[in-house]
């Protein structure tokens, strides 16, 4: 169960923009998905504005799915996006034209595998 718990996200309103997005871990809500040289995990919340932007998301139409996919692209370093790489690893990687790159940087809203409050 702690691994569905851990894979269910939140959107909330930018914390360095509220027009854009922040996703915190349901289970967690004083933390945010986050990067940290260019490594993309779970981080407390700070109040800084640096850590800020790189915890603020565009929300993009998929990158190898624009009808049913998204991605997320970075707002402190907007050529680099979200992307789970083979090893299963989520890294901020610099954008590449490839099939690979578009499809380990698309992803997609699923219901909640954990689900906190009854229906």
């Amino acid at each position: 169960m702690g691994e569905q718990m851990n894979a269910t996200f939140e959107q909330t309103a930018g914390l360095s923009d509220p027009d854009l997005l922040s996703l915190r871990p349901c289970n967690v809500p004083s933390m945010f998905l986050c990067h940290h040289g260019f490594r993309v995990n779970i981080q407390t919340s700070e109040e800084n504005l640096v850590w800020k932007q790189h915890a603020t998301w565009r929300q993009m139409p998929g990158l190898s799915d624009e009808k049913k996919g998204v991605s997320f692209q970075s707002v402190s370093h907007p050529n680099r996006y979200i992307r789970i790489r083979s090893n299963g690893e989520a890294w901020l990687d610099t954008f590449e034209d490839t099939p690979q790159f578009r499809q380990e940087a698309t992803f997609y809203f699923r219901p909640p595998q954990f689900q906190f409050w009854p229906e």
